[in-house]
């Protein structure tokens, strides 16, 4: 993910914590002021909760992240914001087209506050908009869009990734973790081993007439043991987390392949 990808995800769950002020202001036209609050990851530390939320306002805010994170000059950082929808031209939106798309889910709060956002491309964008005029466009849940709780973890979880240097983290360990986990090849029924950054798997020859019963054994022989996996058939899916050390591999490593070989 490119940094400006990473500083716009920021700027997101920041307005959402200004929308969310905003609208629950509207609600109550009789009240002196929004809420606001101390913590230090909420809209009272970076919006003005007696100012509106209006498309200047995001395209001004979402400019300053860009000039203070990306080593885009600011005559490159051309920014316009219609009815809420970002668009960006120049050099910062090349930069930020390497990512046509971006998912996330709990790893955006650590887990603390359900939260989820799918970040998308002006290319990507554009294609799911066209359409039958009686079809919704950009089809997606708004239940709980711009929670308050949600947006704040969101944002003292980035900070907490970048403190401690967790974004580059998997990447400086990933050849370590590809080469631990590629050791267990040759083990009994192992046909198929594949590893992206953190992410991997090992594949088992399914039983006869048992699809999925050799890699479920498996994963419970290693829970019982001190490992614990999802598993999908016979494919055994794991991710360490990004905090992990490289006695953390050694040890997932050792026992997975003890596993395969008493139960497999």
């Amino acid at each position: 993910m490119s940094n400006t990808t990473r500083t716009l995800i920021a700027s997101a769950l920041t307005l959402g914590l200004a929308l969310s002020s905003s609208a629950a202001f509207a609600k109550d036209p009789a009240a002196k002021s929004p809420p606001t609050s101390t913590h230090p990851a909420t809209h009272a530390d970076r919006h003005d909760s007696n100012e509106p939320v209006t498309d200047t306002w995001i395209t001004t805010k979402v400019k300053a992240d860009l000039l203070a994170s990306s080593n885009v000059p600011g005559t490159e950082i051309k920014v316009e914001t219609v009815n809420g929808v970002v668009s960006l031209s120049g050099a910062v939106a090349t930069q930020a087209e390497k990512d046509k798309a971006v998912t996330t889910a709990k790893g955006i709060t650590n887990g603390t506050v359900p939260c989820g956002a799918v970040f998308a491309s002006r290319q990507v964008h554009d294609g799911l908009m066209v359409g039958p005029d009686n079809a919704m466009e950009l089809f997606h849940g708004y239940t709980y869009s711009a929670h308050p709780v949600a947006c704040a973890a969101g944002l003292a979880t980035l900070d907490i990734y970048k403190d401690e240097g967790l974004l580059t983290r998997g990447a400086a360990i990933a050849d370590y973790w590809r080469d631990a986990l590629h050791s267990l090849k040759g083990l009994p029924h192992v046909v198929d081993i594949r590893n992206q950054g953190l992410m991997g798997a090992v594949e088992l020859s399914p039983r006869d007439g048992v699809v999925g019963a050799r890699g479920y054994d498996v994963m419970v022989d290693c829970f019982n043991t001190g490992l614990y996996f999802r598993m999908s058939g016979d494919s055994l899916a794991l991710s360490p987390p990004l905090i992990v050390e490289k006695s953390h591999i050694d040890d997932i490593v050792s026992i997975l392949g003890d596993s395969i070989k008493r139960v497999a």
